[in-house]
């Protein structure tokens, strides 16, 4: 039934209120930066108001059917780049892709935040200030963690650590932001790829925009902004809600609405300057699946637990990742042959991972009236991170005794980054360059791919531009 009050809406209707004229912060996004920066403002008293293009759902209506899920995505989960061979996810509604995605947590890698600091000429890059305050986020109590423990592990996990032990190479057991998640009960924590109705996943949705809602934090879904007009005494929002338009008058605006969104805010606002919009990286990713003799039913328990921890992967700009796949996500990655059905059939006996590459060769984000391009190919440098990824994942499951194993035609990513990058469009106060009253604080940040999960990378940012924003003393009006 909860799927199907999601699919006809009767818990998730638009509201009807109207914008209101004004608004001292508003906060463009309601994904994780966006609920660091809520959390962070009204702590301080400040009067804000949340815009979100997507839906406010209900933890107990999330839509449940595999192929109803794309109600969660920016068109519907089939966003492509222009060649067609990549797919972008990214998720649409109050909590963001927080909602949808594993919510692990890594720190920045110290190579990256060292490149970071070289190109941009920020030294608060590169001298520890992200790594203290991701620490101090993490010891916060703002959201509960947790390292997957060992016992947790699935077949699929086992697998692909008896794999790598075999093979010489490095794993670790990841840590996802969740609290108890019952697979000591049996649980299929499959689930949270489309919300997770238990609540146990810590995304914004239930954890800083809820906070942030008691101290008085207004949310307006199902709104899109088109674009902003600064002038000395406050900013003008551009709104479509509802098949009409607005306008929004803030004091200050802070955009988190994730690589893609925020972007083309600014090139529709012609804000920023023309390094608006590069820098456009996506960490492609790529399924590999093998077959075992014994069932190993992945789909269940922590579907996504260990991964490997190899320098010699890091070095040549990939990592491994065990993962499993719904059955409907599996066929659309699985290339389509006449055995395709069989694997479907056999689904028990599948092991899957994933290669993650750190690409190298930026892309571009183009932004017309209601329409954005993702302007993104595979360099050769890619396709043979990509190559090299696969071969090693080839030896790891021979060496856990796979039977066959089968590569993924797809290329795709959940994690876009860059388009607004500190240095080249944004100053060291998070303002994009030419403005005053607009800041950025989400993962269009980026100068570069991070080459680790951007989750808590992005919230120690946005952490950080709460502070920029509670410093300004124009804000306090």
């Amino acid at each position: 039934m909860r799927g199907l009050r999601a699919l006809v809406g009767t818990r998730n209707r638009p509201p009807r209120e109207a914008p209101p004229e004004s608004v001292d912060v508003a906060i463009v996004g309601g994904g994780l930066a966006g609920g660091i920066v809520a959390d962070r403002l009204t702590a301080a008293g400040q009067s804000c108001l949340m815009i979100e293009a997507g839906r406010h759902w209900h933890s107990d209506a999330f839509p449940l059917p595999e192929l109803t899920q794309g109600q969660l995505f920016w068109n519907q989960g089939m966003e492509f780049t222009t060649d067609g061979r990549m797919m972008v996810l990214r998720g649409k509604g109050v909590g963001g892709s927080s909602v949808v995605n594993q919510a692990l947590l890594d720190h920045a890698p110290e190579a990256a935040t060292a490149r970071w600091g070289a190109k941009t000429g920020m030294s608060w890059l590169e001298d520890g200030t992200l790594r203290c305050r991701s620490e101090a986020l993490l010891k916060s109590g703002r959201f509960q963690h947790r390292v997957i423990p060992e016992e947790a592990n699935n077949r699929n996990a086992k697998h692909f650590l008896a794999g790598m032990a075999a093979t010489g190479h490095r794993a670790r057991q990841l840590r996802r932001a969740q609290a108890e998640c019952g697979w000591d009960e049996g649980q299929n924590c499959m689930d949270c790829l489309g919300g997770c109705p238990r609540r146990s996943k810590q995304s914004a949705l239930v954890t800083t925009i809820p906070r942030a809602e008691a101290r008085g934090l207004r949310i307006l879904a199902e709104t899109e902004v088109d674009a902003l007009s600064e002038r000395r005494d406050g900013v003008t929002l551009m709104l479509r809600r509802a098949g009409r338009r607005h306008h929004l008058r803030a004091a200050h605006v802070v955009l988190t609405a994730g690589a893609i969104g925020t972007t083309a805010i600014l090139l529709r606002s012609g804000l920023g300057g023309r390094a608006v919009g590069d820098g456009f990286f996506v960490h492609p990713q790529f399924n590999t699946f093998a077959r075992f003799a014994d069932p190993v039913d992945g789909h269940l328990g922590a579907f996504q637990s260990v991964a490997s921890d190899e320098p010699a992967f890091a070095e040549q700009g990939f990592k491994l990742e065990c993962i499993a796949l719904p059955r409907a996500v599996m066929a659309l990655t699985l290339p389509w042959s006449g055995t395709q059905s069989a694997q479907l059939d056999d689904y028990r006996h599948w092991a899957g991972a994933e290669a993650s590459i750190r690409d190298t060769d930026p892309g571009r984000i183009r932004a017309g009236k209601h329409r954005v391009t993702l302007v993104k190919h595979l360099s050769d440098g890619d396709k043979a991170k990509r190559a090299a990824a696969r071969h090693a994942l080839i030896e790891v499951f021979r060496a856990a005794g796979a039977e066959r194993i089968v590569h993924g035609w797809a290329s795709l990513s959940v994690h876009p980054m860059g388009g607004a990058s500190l240095g080249g469009v944004v100053d060291p106060e998070f303002r994009p360059h030419g403005t005053r009253r607009i800041r950025v604080a989400d993962v269009s940040l980026f100068p570069d791919a991070l080459g680790a999960n951007p989750s808590l990378t992005v919230m120690a940012l946005a952490d950080l531009a709460a502070d920029a924003v509670l410093a300004d003393r124009s804000v306090h009006v």
